[in-house]
């Protein structure tokens, strides 16, 4: 978690999904274990952030994340894929 916590920090990944609020919590609290949670929020910025479903945006929203991509059916399998069609738009956008 440390490893991509610094990389999304770092926006040298495009895409960061979460499944749950509980990862939420926990990706947070780590971040904050290792020197503040601002790095990360930066980096996420540049990021597509991807939620499973609402009570995970709802997490995510709470924690200052802005979500990018919720699927239409709250299961992975959509969320990876419509995250996926999106993506590039996205980041585009994002990075510029």
């Amino acid at each position: 978690m440390r490893d991509a916590i610094r990389r999304v920090a770092e926006a040298t990944v495009e895409v960061a999904l979460f499944t749950s609020a509980t990862q939420v919590e926990h990706l947070l609290r780590v971040a904050e274990d290792e020197g503040g949670a601002a790095p990360l929020r930066a980096g996420a910025a540049r990021v597509v952030i991807g939620s499973v479903g609402p009570v995970c945006s709802a997490a995510l929203t709470r924690a200052g994340f802005a979500v990018d991509v919720e699927p239409t059916h709250p299961k992975m399998g959509p969320l990876v894929a419509e995250t996926l069609r999106a993506a590039p738009t996205l980041l585009a956008r994002k990075r510029r």
